[in-house]
């Protein structure tokens, strides 16, 4: 739940950043943008536990995962196997809350072929960035031939250098 907290302290700061600037009729600038994308991206306390596949994961380790119900976890251990995130949202995450999901998504996750996944598949991905940012940006450099060196280095023009090695975590190239 620290996660949470942090993220959700983090998003409403930078939502009031945004909103103040709206009410002087300006839009931030670019720079104010991405300077602001970065201080939440560097705030926010990411789980670096070992992401758990459902479709490997046990009742057990499923139901210590923070914000999953035990109704979740049945559904998980019912709808096996999820090929695809958009798979595994589809029997979790109907309805939640994109908070909640960003902590249950940073335990439990499909991972991505960043070379062959589909936008809604990169939009499931917990980053501080928008759900279409990250979706675009993959796709608009695929192919990718090495993760760390395409992926994570692209990834950094955009989060923290912190944020950048967390995402590894969901994408794979084969």
């Amino acid at each position: 739940m620290l996660i949470k907290s942090i993220f959700t302290t983090t998003l409403a700061a930078t939502v009031l950043f945004f909103a103040a600037g709206e009410a002087f009729a300006q839009e931030p600038s670019r720079a104010e943008a991405r300077a602001a994308r970065m201080a939440l991206s560097e705030a926010t306390d990411f789980n670096m536990n070992p992401l758990l596949n459902p479709n490997m994961a046990t009742e057990a380790q499923l139901s210590g995962v923070d914000g999953l119900s035990a109704v979740q976890v049945q559904a998980i251990l019912d709808g096996r196997p999820f090929a695809t995130p958009t798979e595994l949202h589809s029997a979790i995450g109907e309805g939640a809350d994109y908070v909640d999901m960003f902590d249950i998504y940073s335990a439990v996750f499909v991972t991505v072929n960043i070379n062959r996944g589909e936008t809604e598949d990169y939009m499931m991905i917990p980053t501080t960035l928008t759900p279409e940012h990250i979706a675009r940006e993959v796709r608009e450099y695929r192919p990718y031939e090495d993760i760390q060196a395409d992926f994570v280095r692209e990834m950094e023009k955009y989060v923290s250098a912190k944020e950048a090695a967390w995402l590894e975590r969901f994408v794979r190239t084969e």
